[in-house]
């Protein structure tokens, strides 16, 4: 592959993830966008980038913003309604649109949003913290609503349209070079029948046998050229943790270290209706979820589990290269991970940190936290993502220069012996 060839490849790949990301983070801060609007705040600027300053200004939107009575009397009396002695009930609105340098991020520049030291804020009128506790911690939540709900929509329509990957049957397709399989004489091509007197018609049946056996001595039943035959072998525990499947090949909201026999079966694309497609796009904010509680549970390595942007950019073009399907995967999975990354609770900063600070003035009956309690949460919370992002670089340039876990090698295929 010559210089020019890598650079359109890379090109490619830099173009789809900005596209990509741009579009996933405008349905996030719609989500902050539609439930402010809802409210009564008024926005200024819908913003998909970041930066000092807008790069391109591609629509305006006007609009007239209804006041409450508390915000009206906390308005100045605008020149035109002196002589009626009166306050405007509405006030004339603008939102830009616009899109800055780095599409990295995105955010809804929302009336009133910075607090001052005098705590003028909640005297903006049709600004967000004139509005009661409980309509802040709904727009809050908006965002990351919006990215889990565009995330399970894109993958809904994907898996009706063109189906999901399932495994397929009990039929071996690999063996594990060193694993139980192999020192059980199992070879690519054997039809598992039976573990320990259990029939196993479907790989699941495989796997609620096996995952909770290691180091057991299991009895084993199957099929090499019609020839039915028998041998046993010893699960060994996986070194790292998994999601438990269930009947319905979904997962069932746990994960843990399960027994595997080191052996990797066919798999099978199949049609789904809508009521599976739901069901299989449901299950992805499900799995987010398990694995991001994992991760604080130390049940999964750091390492094996978060990547930054050069991770992001790596699999983005992995999935240019299996094709437009993939890709659309891929969108639809990101888009619901950084809706559930959104809701850590990291103070002052992210969406679920700022949820926490609205929940606590609701519990506070609607009074608001003092200036110096908020730049203290806010320092901590930038301390935590400052920390976090220089973790993340770490990982992934860790991942570049040593190479992590090697991948499961599999023993060549040979003429089974009779």
């Amino acid at each position: 592959m010559n210089v020019l060839s890598v650079a359109l490849s890379v090109l490619e790949t830099a173009l789809v993830f900005v596209v990509m990301v741009s579009v996933l983070v405008a349905a996030h801060e719609y989500g902050h966008y539609i439930f402010a609007r809802l409210f009564g705040m008024g926005a200024e600027e819908f913003c998909i980038g970041v930066g000092v300053r807008p790069l391109l200004t591609w629509g305006r939107r006007r609009y007239r913003l209804a006041l409450s009575e508390s915000e009206r009397a906390a308005l100045p009396m605008a020149e035109g309604a002196l002589d009626a002695g009166e306050p405007p009930r509405e006030l004339n609105e603008e939102t830009r649109f616009t899109v800055r340098a780095w599409p990295i991020g995105g955010f809804v520049r929302i009336k009133g949003m910075v607090p001052q030291e005098d705590g003028s804020e909640v005297r903006v009128p049709g600004g967000f913290y004139s509005k009661a506790p409980w309509k802040r911690l709904v727009v809050l939540f908006g965002g990351p609503l919006f990215s889990v709900l565009a995330g399970v929509l894109i993958l809904f329509f994907l898996y009706w349209a063109v189906g999901a990957t399932r495994p397929a049957g009990t039929s071996i397709e690999g063996i594990v070079r060193g694993g139980p399989a192999q020192a059980a004489g199992l070879l690519p091509g054997d039809r598992l029948t039976a573990i320990d007197g259990q029939p196993v018609l479907e790989f699941y049946d495989v796997v609620s046998r096996v995952r909770d056996q290691a180091g057991r001595d299991l009895q084993v039943r199957y099929v090499r050229q019609g020839v039915e035959r028998e041998t046993r072998l010893q699960p060994k525990l996986a070194e790292l943790p998994d999601a438990v499947m269930g009947s319905d090949h979904l997962p069932t909201g746990e994960m843990r270290r399960q027994a595997k026999i080191g052996a990797a079966f066919g798999l099978v694309h199949v049609a789904l209706g809508p009521v599976g497609a739901l069901a299989e796009a449901v299950s992805r904010p499900q799995q987010a979820v398990v694995g991001m509680i994992a991760i604080f549970e130390r049940k999964v390595k750091v390492e094996d589990s978060v990547g930054g942007p050069i991770a992001l950019a790596t699999m983005t073009d992995a999935a240019v290269r299996q094709g437009i399907l993939t890709l659309i995967e891929w969108a639809g999975i990101l888009s619901i991970s950084v809706g559930i990354f959104n809701l850590l609770p990291v103070l002052g900063v992210l969406d679920g940190g700022q949820m926490v600070t609205a929940l606590i003035e609701m519990l506070r009956g609607g009074r608001r936290l003092s200036y110096k309690v908020q730049n203290a949460m806010a320092a901590v919370g930038f301390s935590m993502i400052v920390l976090i992002v220089i973790g993340v670089f770490f990982v992934d340039i860790k991942r570049l220069v040593m190479p992590s876990r090697p991948m499961p090698e599999f023993v060549p295929i040979e003429a089974p012996k009779r």
